[in-house]
């Protein structure tokens, strides 16, 4: 390289430098993009994680209280007709045949809720 001039020779060097460097900037940008793009799939995978959980509790609640409102509209069902019941039986000019219903009513509700807590008490 002895025949090179010195213009040429610093002009050369200086191509080498800015490819080099050029280099450098181009893996630094990969760098920094392929840091953000996994912290950006990080926070996307725990927002995805997120809306999982939520469905899947929404899912269990919503199963569990349809039962808890099945129950519920059983029990006040049976205590309206045991309301009734017990109006028939206060009443002096009931028939009867509705005193009849009152007492049937009334004693299959007390035999189930015996059956119930008999059944409890030996879980």
């Amino acid at each position: 390289m002895q025949n090179i001039p010195d213009k040429v020779k610093f002009f050369f060097d200086q191509v080498v430098r800015d490819k080099q460097s050029s280099k450098d900037d181009l893996s630094i940008q990969l760098a920094a993009q392929s840091q953000e793009e996994a912290d950006f799939d990080r926070k996307l995978r725990e927002i995805k994680a997120g809306q999982e959980l939520r469905k899947e509790w929404f899912i269990f609640i919503l199963n569990q209280s349809k039962d808890i409102i099945i129950f519920l509209l059983a029990v006040l069902i049976v205590l309206r007709i045991d309301i009734y019941a017990f109006t028939i039986l206060q009443l002096d000019t009931s028939s009867e045949s509705k005193v009849r219903f009152a007492i049937a009513a009334l004693t299959a509700t007390v035999s189930s809720l015996l059956s119930y807590l008999v059944g409890r008490a030996s879980k």
